[in-house]
């Protein structure tokens, strides 16, 4: 049910890499990125992207908890800072003053959907079925991964 997207970075249509094909990743050390809790896992850790560059820089990373993804979008667009994501994702929250580029030099992300197993129902183990059927090699890895149902409560 999940698949591997590449990662994009998001920016006001106001800076100078808003303008480019690609970005590479080395470029994010001259920008504050934001820092959501939700790109680190239980080890603490960014699965998405490190906290330096592969030159050795450090990230300016802007740490945030409890914000939305209207907000950082807000963020992004009075230039305080710019959001690593998802094109997939980012196309869902778009804005006229903001845009979407593609990012060089990290891995894909597997992106996939994820609800509270403690709220499950009939309307989202429907909607699990469905986005699992997309494919034959999604309705297989969704059969396998059932069992792991309520791992988040």
């Amino acid at each position: 049910m999940s698949r591997q997207r590449g990662l994009t970075l998001r920016l006001t249509d106001l800076d100078e890499l808003a303008h480019r094909h690609r970005v590479s990743f080395t470029e994010l050390a001259d920008y504050e990125v934001l820092d959501p809790p939700s790109f680190r896992n239980s080890a603490d850790t960014r699965p998405w992207f490190p906290s330096h560059t592969p030159d050795g820089r450090p990230l300016r990373l802007r740490p945030m908890a409890g914000v939305t993804i209207q907000e950082i979008v807000a963020l992004v667009a009075h230039k305080q800072a710019v959001h690593v994501t998802v094109a997939w994702v980012a196309r869902h929250f778009e804005r006229s003053d903001v845009v979407v580029v593609p990012l060089d030099g990290l891995p894909t992300a597997e992106v996939g959907l994820i609800w509270c197993t403690a709220r499950e129902n009939g309307r989202i183990c429907a909607l699990a079925d469905i986005a699992a059927s997309r494919n034959t090699a999604d309705a297989n890895a969704g059969r396998v991964q059932r069992w792991r149902r309520g791992w988040l409560r």
